[in-house]
């Protein structure tokens, strides 16, 4: 799956968030590596990223100016690996929904790290 495409087939603002909350994993990732923080320190980049996947898990969750289904049509259509999952349930908005609740999940957890709530 080409990730331009995908996000090229979000609507406007999820297709900007997830933009941002890719390109600042990976400046976040980077940052980490270059400096070799470790412990402590390297769980302080993620907090940002952790704010933007929280955000991208909301838009998903309540399908923000169609946000749930354009994934679920996205999916469908663009056979990722050859693989047809337009009749799977992977690609129904309820999945969709179901994939940004973990994202919301995930991104506090990140963002606990990021603050030194947990660890």
């Amino acid at each position: 799956m080409n990730p331009i495409r995908f996000v090229r087939a979000l609507p406007q603002p999820t297709r900007t968030v997830y933009a941002l909350f890719l390109g600042t994993v990976v400046v976040a990732f980077a940052v980490m590596f270059a400096v070799g923080a470790t412990g402590g320190d390297a769980f302080v980049a993620i907090a940002v990223p952790g704010a933007l996947m929280v955000l991208v898990g909301v838009l998903q969750l309540l399908d923000v100016r169609g946000t749930a289904s354009a994934m679920a049509r996205h999916i469908a259509e663009s056979r990722p690996m050859g693989v047809d999952y337009s009749r799977s349930f992977m690609s129904t908005p309820r999945y969709v929904r179901l994939l940004g609740l973990g994202l919301v999940v995930i991104g506090l957890f990140w963002c606990a790290l990021g603050l030194g709530l947990v660890g």
